[in-house]
């Protein structure tokens, strides 16, 4: 009788199975995915101190101008009312597209005049002097943003 091999022989040829390769592309894609989204996550939190930074040197240059008036004495009546309109200032524009700027409104208080000889022997009033500034981002979470300021100037005049 002769005698068969009936061994299965298993292909010398090395490489990766089909499943292997579809498993290790779903892991770089899912690497990458995560990586993405780390890095527009990233980003949206830079503009998002950008915008505030931005905010603070608008409402900081405001309370300086209005600081300096008072200093100098140079207050009206009207200016005294307050500006519960607000004044409006762009704190982000991407592109010079209208639509895309995010606006901010300045807001203070009204000036009232207040004499203490403790602090002022003159008699010179000195003002308290409170300003906000409020914007809405539209491009992230449609929160609205504000940030106060106060100070006490004197008139010296």
């Amino acid at each position: 009788m002769s005698s068969r091999r009936s061994s299965v022989t298993r292909s010398s040829e090395s490489g990766f199975t089909l499943i292997e390769v579809i498993v290790g592309l779903l892991i770089v894609a899912i690497t990458a995915s995560t990586v993405f989204y780390g890095a527009s996550y990233a980003r949206a939190e830079i503009r998002k101190i950008a915008i505030r930074e931005r905010a603070l040197e608008e409402i900081s240059g405001y309370m300086e101008y209005w600081i300096a008036l008072i200093n100098y004495g140079q207050i009206s009546v009207n200016d005294k009312s307050g500006d519960s309109r607000g004044e409006e200032v762009i704190i982000y524009n991407p592109t010079d597209e209208k639509d895309k700027a995010i606006v901010a409104k300045i807001f203070r208080e009204p000036l009232e005049p207040i004499y203490s000889e403790e602090y002022n022997p003159q008699s010179n009033p000195y003002y308290y002097l409170k300003a906000r500034i409020v914007w809405v981002d539209h491009l992230a979470d449609n929160e609205e943003t504000e940030i106060y300021l106060e100070a006490k100037p004197f008139s010296y005049r």
